[in-house]
């Protein structure tokens, strides 16, 4: 089954869904030791009716990803960070 698949994370917060279907996701999210991210579904005149910026992930949330990002791209992340600071 897909999701048996090992992946890096699953989107578990939106902002159309109760906190009671969310923590489902966020169970079974954090069950496998995956990264939790949200979305709020914009897709601009597709579905006009979903504005931006309906959904949030808290900060715990966000700094995990950031951490992430930064652990997964800390190379490239310091060449971009050394082309613009190098004195």
């Amino acid at each position: 089954a897909l999701l048996e698949e090992d992946f890096d994370g699953m989107e578990c917060f939106y902002g159309r869904v109760s906190i009671d279907y969310e923590a489902v996701w966020v169970a079974y999210a954090d069950e496998r030791k995956w990264l939790k991210t949200g979305g709020s579904d914009f897709h601009g005149s597709v579905k006009p009716r979903i504005p931006l910026g309906c959904s949030w992930v808290g900060e715990d949330v966000f700094t995990t990803l950031y951490t992430h990002f930064l652990k997964v791209n800390a190379h490239e992340y310091n060449e971009i960070l050394n082309r613009f600071y190098i004195a």
